[in-house]
């Protein structure tokens, strides 16, 4: 992984693309489950342009600290995926229908001055009517900024 990761960030690297390591749960990948795992393989490339992109509900899941997770990453935090779980496993609910804390989470993104995307990362259950889902993410989310 480490090898492939490496051979396309320099392929990106020539068209200044930025790409994200997203760490996941334990059930959905075994090679990186937390914001430790991603920094270590950045540390180990040293691409400029190789960043995390956290997701709410994987960290629920593998019981990462959030406020730990975005103060490491610092400014290689490129994207959060916003997603909602009740910590046993993936289910990618509506923001507020799990455990996850956002209020915390949108506090602790403000303290660290990150002004990246919050994106809505829903289950499949919603695909069939999508509207009322993401509707309701984004005016949950909203309420929080």
């Amino acid at each position: 992984m480490v090898d492939s990761t490496d051979e396309i960030c320099r392929y990106a690297a020539q068209y200044d693309v930025r790409l994200g390591i997203e760490p996941a749960n334990r059930v959905a990948s075994n090679l990186v489950n937390t914001a430790s795992d991603a920094l270590a393989i950045i540390d180990e490339l040293q691409h400029a342009g190789l960043g995390v992109v956290l997701d709410t509900g994987h960290i629920n899941l593998v019981q990462e600290s959030a406020g730990e997770a975005i103060e490491r990453l610092g400014n290689l935090l490129l994207q959060v995926h916003v997603n909602d779980n009740d910590g046993t496993r993936q289910q990618n609910l509506i923001p507020g229908e799990g455990t996850v804390d956002f209020g915390a989470l949108i506090r602790l993104l403000r303290a660290t001055g990150y002004e990246g995307f919050l994106s809505a990362e829903l289950a499949w259950d919603y695909t069939a009517n999508p509207v009322p889902a993401i509707t309701e993410t984004a005016k949950r989310i909203r309420e929080l900024l």
